[in-house]
């Protein structure tokens, strides 16, 4: 399992905490040194940023998702490498993770 290096992803996107983890991914809370903005950071899973089948997949997600706009959809404002850590930087927003919800409501909303 992958953790945030010390420093700055690019010399712009200082990480902090860990927001979330999946097969692929890490996520974590980061402030953008630039803008000056609270971000999320997902930097795919060191033991595939060798495999090109699944850094090509985390760069189509991105790029895919980049072109969405809607209020219910995080927007996706960078992309980009960092000593081999392929990562996604997209709006923070605050609140509970998808699957936090599910977890408290059940997958039928509490019905």
């Amino acid at each position: 399992m992958m953790e945030a290096r010390a420093g700055a992803l690019s010399g712009r996107y200082e990480t902090g905490e860990k927001l979330g983890t999946g097969g692929m991914s890490n996520v974590y809370k980061a402030t953008d040194r630039i803008l000056e903005r609270t971000v999320a950071v997902k930097i795919l899973a060191e033991h595939l940023s060798d495999d090109e089948r699944f850094v090509a997949r985390f760069r189509r997600d991105a790029l895919a998702v980049a072109k969405l706009i809607h209020p219910n959809i995080v927007q996706v404002y960078d992309t980009g490498i960092d000593e081999g850590r392929h990562y996604i930087v997209m709006e923070y927003v605050r609140g509970r993770s998808g699957a936090q919800i599910l977890q408290k409501q059940g997958s039928h909303g509490g019905e």
